[in-house]
């Protein structure tokens, strides 16, 4: 008895947010030097970067095996899909759990220019970039076909990229217009739509089903995050209580956002300046102030980078002292802030029933199991 009481204890010693969704947090990391998770998918399997000490790989997590190294040496993996085939920029290259690593080619222009592959949807249509015969960065798409295919619909630049994409081949990412850089929507098929940020440049990091982008638009240094929608177009989603900065990272299919704020360099960076956060019904949370079991003091979550349809979120936080990626699962029966108000009756009963076994000469340990 005893122990469920310390338990009810140590949740009610912990700020509740009413109506607020609570989360049990899990450390990845496997006891690595430090861990970096970037994306999850909707069987909650994890991609990201780690090392041993000795060298840094790229990995996938899940639930059931824990952190697999994907035999790749400096490498991280940055896209997961749900048939938990992961991206490798570096490369670039897909792995998969039956056939390993897979290499992407280069634009059929120019071979042996250099590329990156950011995202990966269950098509296993691959958004990324490549260098084009003019040494341009361009936004480019794999499909299955071999060499990489420049993303036409975008205006003439010298720099651009594809960061994201979804099922229905809605691809995301951001060019340089002028001293700025525009995001783009396209699905490759002639229907291109400009995302321009009042704050200067529009860097796009995520698109849901629904079409609808999620990232950060930058005037110098100060990072803004943004929500954009067909309807309603571009909309500055704000910071935390006493910061001018934040970033959104992912979105997933109920409009859950989350990303960090703070006082941050870089987005997706795990400065210890940063705190993880989510935009729900448009109320922005710290994620550290849901979190009910598994953060101990001294240890903060500084980014989330990946949320999946069921609410669960990965990323990167400061744990147990070290840089460690994590996973926070919803708890399906939160405690609302009135069930702590039980506590001192729960206490008077505790009390009672010590002194009812100590009256009748019981072992104290005995009674109270």
């Amino acid at each position: 008895m005893q122990h469920h009481l310390l338990a009810i204890l140590a949740l009610c010693a912990t700020p509740i947010i009413a109506n607020a969704q609570q989360y049990e947090l899990i450390d990845i990391s496997g006891g690595n030097l430090y861990s970096l998770a970037y994306a999850i998918n909707n069987s909650g399997q994890i991609a990201g970067e780690s090392s041993d000490g000795e060298i840094n790989f790229a990995f996938r997590w899940d639930n059931l095996t824990g952190m697999t190294s994907l035999f790749l040496s400096d490498t991280l993996g940055f896209g997961i899909n749900n048939e938990g085939q992961v991206t490798i920029p570096k490369g670039p290259m897909i792995w998969d759990a039956a056939t390993g690593n897979t290499l992407l080619h280069s634009l059929e222009s120019n071979p042996n220019g250099s590329c990156s592959a950011w995202d990966i949807n269950d098509n296993n249509l691959v958004a990324g970039s490549c260098q084009d015969e003019n040494s341009h960065q361009v936004a480019v798409a794999w499909n299955g076909s071999g060499y990489a295919i420049k993303i036409n619909d975008i205006p003439q630049s010298d720099y651009a990229t594809a960061r994201s994409l979804n099922n229905n081949g809605q691809i995301i990412g951001r060019f340089k217009s002028g001293a700025n850089y525009n995001g783009f929507v396209t699905n490759g098929s002639g229907e291109f739509t400009e995302i321009i940020s009042p704050e200067g440049s529009a860097y796009p990091e995520a698109i849901n089903e629904a079409g609808d982008v999620v990232g950060y638009g930058k005037a110098i240094s100060q990072p803004q995050a943004f929500l954009w929608t067909k309807t309603n177009g571009f909309m500055n989603l704000g910071t935390l209580s006493g910061s001018s900065k934040s970033c959104a990272l992912d979105i997933n299919a109920s409009g859950q956002i989350v990303g960090s704020s703070g006082q941050i360099y870089d987005c997706g960076e795990s400065s210890s300046g940063g705190r993880a956060v989510i935009w729900e019904n448009g109320i922005l949370y710290d994620l550290n102030d849901l979190v009910v079991s598994g953060l101990s003091d001294g240890d903060s979550l500084n980014v989330a980078w990946g949320i999946n349809d069921s609410g669960q979120i990965t990323g990167i936080g400061r744990i147990g002292g070290k840089t460690t990626a994590y996973l926070l699962n919803p708890i399906e029966d939160p405690v609302q802030p009135n069930s702590c108000a039980t506590t001192p009756f729960v206490l008077l009963s505790f009390t009672g029933l010590v002194g009812f076994c100590r009256r009748f000469g019981r072992s104290y340990k005995k009674c109270l199991h």
